[in-house]
């Protein structure tokens, strides 16, 4: 039940301020929305980041392929990236790979969707990201990254160069609207 609402959440978060009639979240873009001790996180990882995951060598996903990999890829993505604030323990609580197709559900895809959700000990204030899912082409070589915390947003592109940002540190330090447990 915990898993069926945090992956309604964070569709619903993947949702907010993307166009519609377009993909869940578009091609190497990745969101991060922090409210109290959660962050919840969307990363758009090109299908050549993952090994063995594409059985048919095709460059696609097909739901059955996505499917059968989906823990493979939680693992991969586990392995590629990271989270993470100075001090402020992390616990993963959620890691989901889905189609970025909200139309077609039986196309097969050249990357797909990972919901990452997170817990920090207390609410982060400068949370660190490492990225190191990069795919085979040069259009897969970077992420626009956009994180938001209360009234607060970021943009930052992360790529082969540059694998890590940490955001809110320059000015005020991040803080976010902590909502009552129950609420």
């Amino acid at each position: 039940m915990m898993r069926i609402a945090s992956l309604g959440l964070l569709t619903a978060l993947a949702f907010t301020g993307c166009d519609a009639h377009a993909h869940l979240l578009h091609r190497q873009s990745a969101t991060m929305k922090i409210e109290g001790h959660t962050a919840n996180i969307l990363v758009s990882v090109p299908v050549s980041a993952f090994d063995d995951v594409d059985k048919d060598g095709d460059g696609l996903l097909s739901p059955a392929e996505l499917a059968a990999s989906r823990d493979r890829i939680g693992k991969q993505f586990a392995a590629g990236f990271d989270v993470a604030e100075a001090s402020n323990p992390v616990q993963r609580r959620l890691t989901w790979a889905v189609s970025p197709e909200t139309h077609d559900v039986d196309a097969s895809v050249d990357y797909v969707v990972v919901m990452h959700r997170v817990f920090f000990a207390s609410p982060p204030r400068n949370p660190n990201v490492k990225i190191d899912l990069f795919g085979a082409s040069s259009a897969d070589a970077k992420y626009i990254f956009r994180a938001s915390c209360g009234d607060r947003e970021e943009e930052a592109i992360l790529g082969n160069r540059e694998r890590e940002h940490t955001f809110f540190s320059s000015g005020a330090p991040c803080k976010s609207e902590i909502i009552p447990a129950g609420n």
